[in-house]
């Protein structure tokens, strides 16, 4: 599950789909068709079509003058991003020709960014990345550990509620503090003299 459209390259993988978890989203696995029909492009193509492209949620730019249209088009013509750059002189259209030339350094840069390393040497096995449910007292210890308070009350509200529903608050070990919010809880520990406050 990913609303990042980097992801829609490992679609390429046997037995990948990716879904948009996203609100408003349909939440419908994308399959290689679903891609195709989406993109204009096969999955295994979408790192060449985002370098031309580009990505606004990354921080990618784009080839100016190139639509996302033009940029499938081309890519479906010539396959791959280095055919393409390899084949400007083909390109009939000459304003994309002259963007793509003057884009060069761009667009290999881009591609680095935007293909998914698969070569990572070392990676623990997959049965290690399943989802456990967590300990709440554990996950707020590391949290105050950490200082990462937001996440305690966030984390603390959740399961504070379904505590509640039981009439307990002590069974997940939460303490009174973390109900306080964070003004609460430094105007309590400040012991600075009130004039300094």
């Amino acid at each position: 599950m990913s609303p990042d459209k980097d992801m829609l390259q490992l679609v390429s993988l046997d037995n990948v789909t990716i879904v948009d978890p996203s609100p408003g989203k349909n939440e419908r696995a994308m399959d290689r068709d679903a891609v195709k029909l989406k993109w204009g492009v096969e999955p295994e193509q979408i790192p060449d079509l985002q370098a031309i492209i580009g990505d606004k949620v990354d921080n990618i730019p784009k080839v100016r003058g190139i639509s996302e249209k033009a940029a499938a088009a081309l890519i479906t013509r010539f396959r791959t991003l280095d055919n393409l750059m390899a084949s400007l002189d083909q390109i009939e259209e000459k304003r994309y020709r002259e963007a793509l030339a003057e884009s060069t350094e761009l667009v290999q840069r881009s591609m680095q960014l935007v293909q998914l390393k698969r070569d990572i040497p070392n990676l623990p096995p997959i049965d290690s990345f399943k989802y456990y449910k967590h300990d709440p007292s554990k996950f707020i210890a590391f949290c105050r550990k950490f200082n990462f308070l937001s996440l305690i009350k966030s984390e603390g509200d959740t399961e504070i509620f379904t505590a509640r529903s039981k009439g307990s608050l002590t069974t997940l070990g939460i303490e009174q503090e973390l109900l306080q919010t964070p003004a609460q809880r430094l105007k309590e520990q400040d012991d600075r003299p009130r004039w300094m406050r």
